[in-house]
């Protein structure tokens, strides 16, 4: 038990834990980027439906915009 208490594995371990929890975290952007993209473009055009004072609520923004 006592060879599992060095200062080497708790760094080693303590340096996989962080690759491993920054590939997770580089993953969940990449693959939520377009997501992103389509809702701030979505935000947009609700804004811009806003300011020209057109009901949106309930309704396919998208739609309207166009």
């Amino acid at each position: 038990m006592a060879a599992n208490d060095t200062i080497g594995r708790t760094i080693t371990v303590t340096i996989l834990l962080c690759v491993v929890c920054s590939v997770i975290v580089s993953t969940a952007a990449v693959l939520l980027r377009p997501m992103q993209v389509a809702n701030k473009e979505l935000d947009r055009q609700s804004n811009i439906l806003a300011a020209a004072k057109i009901d949106y609520q309930g309704r396919d923004v998208q739609k309207l915009f166009a």
